[in-house]
């Protein structure tokens, strides 16, 4: 197995944000999640941003439309 296997996925904002290369304002909250199933979530507090990491369970789907509503449910919705 591949160490990038073994790394948390993107999903919500930050999944849309990698993969459209989009140019954004700095996130407050980050959405990971896990490759295991195991485990509850967690959540930490990094370089003054929220960051979420959701078992494997959660993985919303492949689309943009799965990751947008992730978003709009887990990250929030940031109007500044």
């Amino acid at each position: 197995m591949k160490a990038n296997d073994l790394r948390d996925r993107r999903a919500g904002y930050a999944y849309l944000i990698e993969a459209f290369q989009l140019q954004s304002m700095p996130l407050h909250h980050r959405s990971l999640i896990s490759r295991s199933s195991q485990g509850a979530t967690i959540k930490k507090l990094q370089n003054g941003r929220i960051e979420e990491v959701y078992r494997s369970q959660y993985w919303p789907g492949d689309t943009i439309y799965d990751h947008l509503e992730f978003a709009l449910k887990y990250d929030g919705i940031d109007l500044s």
